[in-house]
């Protein structure tokens, strides 16, 4: 009982931490963005400051996600169901379109997310879980990607087991 409560509160403090931080990195992230706008490209220790702060806000990033994996819910195992994992992926990367889009209408940089989506046998489980985890492994995948590049996301069975694959 008591290790419960322990877990319990960990998870309610992990939800705190991990919505907190969340919000301020988006603030440090749209600011220094800013600044990066109106800075001097010929000012080498404005240019080494915000490396600094862009090396920092994506520490922070994936400190938000481990508390996010520490504060997420339990699944009911009920939400374990047979499901068609090519249209879960195609559903994950039709959420994921629209940033790509805004992307490289910004002129930030060009994603070229290339699929290669083959049919498999239906699998068991979440979903959800699994379409959350693609646009996760996707949205890394970009982060990783500063200057642009082709993205590949493969769907493939072999041996009796369902496999995707995601290149940068």
């Amino acid at each position: 009982h008591v290790q419960l409560k322990k877990k319990e509160a960990l998870m309610t403090m992990a939800s705190g931490l991990h919505q907190r931080l969340k919000h301020e990195l988006k603030e440090i992230s749209e600011n220094l963005q800013l600044v990066k706008e109106i800075g001097s490209s010929d000012n080498g220790t404005l240019r080494k400051g915000l490396e600094n702060i862009g090396a920092a806000s994506k520490e922070i990033n994936n400190t938000v996600r481990v508390l996010e994996s520490l504060s997420a819910t339990k699944r009911d195992p009920s939400d374990v169901v047979p499901f068609d994992l090519r249209k879960v992926v195609k559903k994950a990367i039709s959420r994921t379109n629209p940033v790509l889009k805004d992307l490289g209408e910004k002129g930030k940089q060009k994603i070229n997310l290339k699929t290669y989506l083959r049919t498999v046998s239906p699998i068991e489980g979440d979903p959800e879980e699994i379409q959350d985890l693609v646009i996760n492994l996707i949205l890394n995948a970009v982060e990783a990607m500063p200057r642009g590049g082709d993205l590949y996301l493969t769907t493939e069975e072999n041996a009796g087991y369902a496999h995707i694959y995601i290149q940068d």
